[in-house]
């Protein structure tokens, strides 16, 4: 039968700069790790960009950031839809009382359109329900708080992978809701005192004590605004990055 010499194999040579280093661990370069980002902080970590830099946990099987769809930054947050949420610290920030405030963020629904699946809302202790919710409803979106104020289209909000921008601006006591730029719809925002005591939460809301109204969503760009409306009539959606400097749209419009 033939045979190798002892020396064939074990006698080559290659060149170490011909063979690569494993992409994972290749010099110089940085590779996601399933779908989330290495950057100032793990795929798992989420920080609150105000001058407060408040405390933001996350809870779930699977939030996180992920490389997988980006808007304006070099990642989204993720939610499942089914466990996962944000939470971010009770503070004064959330107190609005009946005065103006801007709510705005990007998302993107994926996997499927739900009955009600929260964006963000506020809360409150014990089994006192949520201050107010931001949900899709089959597309058309809420913004509850004692009411409801649905949206009169039927499918707003409802197209899969694609990127939406939302805000939610009370100006001299009349809510608009904007969608790219564009106002949707409008009410009376009434003598409602948001004052929660629970904080501020992504992808769910609180009701009798427990989180519920899992989104399943891509989520970048989350903003609050306390005592300004930033938009007051049409806009051009943002092109670039929010940030904390909200006297004017930098982006074009109202």
């Amino acid at each position: 039968s033939a045979k190798v010499a002892d020396n064939a194999v074990t006698g080559a040579k290659i060149a170490a700069d011909t063979i690569e280093v494993k992409p994972h661990i290749k010099p110089g370069t940085l590779y996601p790790a399933w779908e989330g980002f290495l950057e100032d902080n793990s795929q798992y970590t989420f920080t609150d960009y105000s001058a407060n830099g408040l405390a933001v946990n996350a809870y779930g099987d699977s939030a996180r950031h992920t490389t997988a769809r980006k808007k304006n930054h070099s990642s989204s947050i993720k939610l499942n839809g089914v466990t996962d949420y944000i939470t971010v610290a009770d503070d004064a920030d959330f107190d609005w009382g009946t005065g103006d405030f801007t709510v705005e963020m990007w998302f993107m629904p994926y996997g499927a359109v739900g009955t009600a699946e929260v964006l963000v809302a506020s809360n409150n202790s014990g089994t006192t329900d949520s201050e107010f919710y931001l949900r899709s409803e089959n597309g058309r979106l809420n913004w509850a708080r004692g009411a409801d104020n649905l949206s009169g289209g039927v499918s707003d909000f409802n197209t899969l992978d694609t990127w939406y921008h939302v805000a939610v601006v009370n100006a001299s006591g009349t809510i608009t809701v904007y969608k790219n730029g564009t106002a949707l719809y409008n009410f009376s925002a009434g003598s409602h005192d948001y004052n929660p005591t629970d904080g501020f939460s992504i992808g769910a809301r609180k009701s009798s004590g427990i989180y519920t109204q899992f989104g399943q969503y891509y989520l970048d760009d989350i903003r609050v605004v306390k005592g300004l409306a930033v938009y007051t009539g049409n806009f051009t959606a943002p092109t670039g990055p929010l940030t904390a400097t909200w006297s004017a749209n930098p982006f074009g419009g109202s």
